[in-house]
This record gives structure tokens, C-alpha cells and sequence, in this order.
């Protein structure tokens, strides 16, 4: 039998963890013959009651009673996703109760993320707790705080793309950048680089000729010739 149709039998049921759960009660008064290992069952302190996932329980044997189903009252326990997503327009945080992360909403990208207990950020909230009613307001540790305010700077710091620029290969370029060399470039090459300063000395200023410094040899031939006009 799947959750659906325990949901529509009456069973009652509610979202833990990420998983839809049946209280153990409620389901043994709509069935006989249950399989259910005790290693399976969990306690939620908050309501002192016992509860099982769907996929735990053998119902190989099991021989459906007849129920009648008593009308209960609408407990509110917290509020709707629809209510906790409008929290989150605000720059508030939300969560299930027995969370110990919180989802939040990036206005600039418009999507919803989840901060999860071991401090990762995702974008990957599971559509199945948007069916629970007990959402709360949560409030962040000074770690997830930090962790939260370092995610929306980055949103705020523009990301300036590198300048790239055609340079040739020379054997200063392998030193600067020795992953050409792994990737079979040869000198004399043209290639892609980053616009920084000094990656690539400019190959016509390497062929122009020095200025010639005036040499002793030099300096003794002007000697003689002005010894000789003198005799």
C-alpha cells in the first residue's frame, strides 16, 4: 500500500527530516498483522509520539479495519510553505522544527537555498517539505551568520572578466606559464593569455638594435687621430 492511499485511509501522518512518516498509533488502529521492527520506529519528542517511514512497514499481512474517522479540529503548529515563503521575500530565514539548518531566499536570483547543518549552501530544497504545515522562523548561529553574509557579498562584488590577449611564445613565456608546455606549445607560437603586465615581452622591441656605447678602442683611436693633426 503506498503513502497515498494511507493518507487518503485516515493514517496520520507528517513530514521528519525530509520524509514522510506514519504515527504508529494511528496506523496499528487502521490495520492488523503489521510487520514493524522496532529498530524502524522514531520518537518526535515534541509530540511524545511514536512514528514510522512508509517504506518500514510490511504490510504483506496486514487486514485493513474499519475506522471511523473522527473530525479533529485544524491544529496549527506553524505556518504554510506559502506563508514562509513570503517570510523569505522579507530577508527572513525558515525552517521545520526539528532543523538544524534553515532555507533562505536570493532575491537577485529569485530562487530559494538551503543552508544545511554542515554549513553548505544548495540549491536543491526538497519539494516535499513545501507540504508541511509548521514552518518557523529560524534564527542563525554566529557561524551561519558568517556564512550567510559572505554568500550576499559575493553577490555584491562584480566579476570583471580577464582581458586576454594575443601573444607569441617565447622561452620566457614556458617559464611564466608552464602549463603551454604540457599542453604541447611551441615557441613562436600565437596563444591566449591573460592581460598582464610582463607576460609576454614585446617580440619587435627584442629585435631593435641597442645604442652602441662608445668602447676604449674607441675612445684611444679619436686620441691618435688628434695627435697626429697636431704634429
Amino acid at each position: 500500500m503506498n503513502a497515498e492511499q494511507l493518507i487518503l485511509k485516515g493514517v496520520k501522518h507528517r513530514q521528519y527530516k525530509g520524509n514522510l512518516v506514519l504515527q504508529l498509533e494511528s496506523l496499528k488502529k487502521h490495520f492488523d498483522g503489521l510487520l514493524i521492527h522496532d529498530s524502524d520506529i522514531v520518537v518526535i519528542e515534541e509530540e511524545n509520539k511514536e512514528y514510522i517511514k512508509v517504506n518500514d512497514v510490511n504490510f504483506d499481512n496486514a487486514v485493513p479495519k474499519e475506522v471511523i474517522i473522527e473530525e479533529e479540529a485544524p491544529q496549527s503548529t506553524g505556518m504554510t510553505y506559502a506563508e514562509a515563503e513570503e517570510l523569505m521575500k522579507l530577508g527572513k530565514l525558515v525552517k521545520l522544527p526539528e532543523w538544524e539548518g534553515f532555507w533562505f531566499r536570493d532575491n537577485v536570483k529569485e530562487e530559494v537555498l538551503v543552508l544545511t547543518k554542515e554549513g553548505e549552501i544548495l540549491n536543491t530544497p526538497w519539494d516535499i517539505c513545501k507540504e508541511s504545515n509548521d514552518w518557523v522562523e529560524a534564527e542563525a548561529t554566529p557561524e551561519q551568520l558568517a556564512l550567510l553574509e559572505s554568500y550576499f557579498d559575493d553577490l555584491k562584488t562584480p566579476k570583471t572578466p580577464i582581458e586576454q590577449i594575443e601573444s607569441v611564445v617565447t622561452e620566457e613565456t614556458f617559464d611564466q606559464i608552464p602549463e603551454l608546455v604540457e599542453a604541447g606549445v611551441q615557441a613562436g607560437e600565437k596563444v591566449l593569455v591573460d592581460a598582464v603586465e610582463n607576460v609576454v615581452e614585446d617580440p619587435v622591441a627584442d629585435t631593435q638594435p641597442e645604442p652602441v656605447a662608445e668602447t676604449p678602442v674607441a675612445e684611444a683611436s679619436k686620441k691618435r687621430s688628434t695627435k697626429k693633426t697636431e704634429e
